[in-house]
């Protein structure tokens, strides 16, 4: 504290400190409060990364490219929108989310032999390794695997592609509305 000419305690200068003090706090504070925290009806945008236990990269956008959800319309998996809600922008979240909480364990069964005769292939347009999209008798798509092309018909697996794998996603927050 400084003291005036006459030994005093200089009261002014005490209050000008106060103020600065109390101003930086509430500067502080307004900055806090002015991002948005992810609540259920949120838009947001983020930007993401998703590996599998071994470090293979499964999926990312580009960091120029966010996407954007509405949190709480089942556009994004229920166990990520959870780990989500209260994040604010500019935040990072780590999720690593179970075949159970995600796309399911991989099954035998969803792979299929479907006979040439079923699937009309005139262009040659159905590749092994490669994806198919297919409707059912009632309109209804389905996308599938070949994972193997025979005399007796087309091996499709229809697992999801990332059935049966734990995997870690790296999500950072770029913008709550």
């Amino acid at each position: 504290m400084q003291k005036s000419s006459d030994g005093s305690e200089n009261i002014f200068l005490q209050k000008i400190e106060k103020v600065c003090r109390t101003n930086l706090l509430c500067i502080i504070a307004k900055n806090f409060k002015d991002k948005t925290m992810i609540t259920k009806n949120s838009v947001i945008k983020i930007c993401y990364s998703a590996r599998s236990l071994e470090g293979e990269l499964l999926d990312a956008t580009p960091a120029n490219e966010p996407l954007t959800f509405n949190i709480g319309k089942g556009e994004l998996p229920e166990e990520i929108e959870k780990n989500l809600l209260g994040l604010k922008e500019g935040d990072k979240k780590k999720v690593i989310l179970t075949p159970e909480m995600l796309f399911g364990d991989w099954m035998e069964e969803n792979v299929l032999t479907i006979p040439r005769s079923h699937i009309p292939d005139d262009d040659g347009q159905i590749q092994k390794n490669k994806f198919i999209d297919l409707r059912d008798n009632e309109g209804n798509m389905f996308r599938g695997f070949v994972v193997d092309i025979t005399d007796e018909g087309y091996v499709i697996d229809f697992n999801h592609p990332f059935a049966g794998k734990t995997i870690e996603y790296d999500i950072e927050i770029i913008s709550v509305e």
